[in-house]
């Protein structure tokens, strides 16, 4: 019994596989004149309508840990650092940096910083600014 080996076409076997592919021969471009620019027509002035889109609606949150700590600091004996960190989960410094950053020189509030009568803790509290 003999066995018949089939070859795809194009397949020799004296040919070596790497000159099998052909290459793409290099065309020369054909030498073009240089186009000219042609004159533009002037286009007619077009208005333009600038309409304003609305404003996006947004839901104040009058929970916010800000107005929490306003609210804290504007009743009468105030808080101290240790009720803001509790109240706001923020750390110590962070809470007086809101007082000094955000209240004080943002919001303009007239942030007050007093010893507690109890012992050295510092109460911290809002009061009503003087007019002058």
């Amino acid at each position: 019994m003999t066995t018949k080996v089939i070859k795809p076409k194009g397949s020799s076997t004296n040919v070596p596989p790497a000159t099998k592919s052909k290459a793409p021969a290099v065309k020369a471009k054909p030498a073009v004149a240089p186009v000219k620019p042609t004159p533009t027509k002037a286009k007619k002035p077009v208005a333009i309508v600038v309409v304003a889109a609305p404003a996006p609606s947004r839901i104040p949150v009058a929970v916010s840990k800000q107005a929490q700590l306003i609210a804290k600091l504007s009743a009468a004996p105030g808080a101290t650092i240790e009720q803001m960190m509790s109240l706001t989960g923020w750390q110590a410094h962070s809470v007086r940096g809101t007082i000094s950053g955000t209240l004080r020189k943002r919001l303009g509030l007239n942030v007050v910083c007093e010893p507690s009568v109890q012992g050295g803790e510092r109460r911290y509290r809002i009061v009503a600014s003087v007019a002058a």
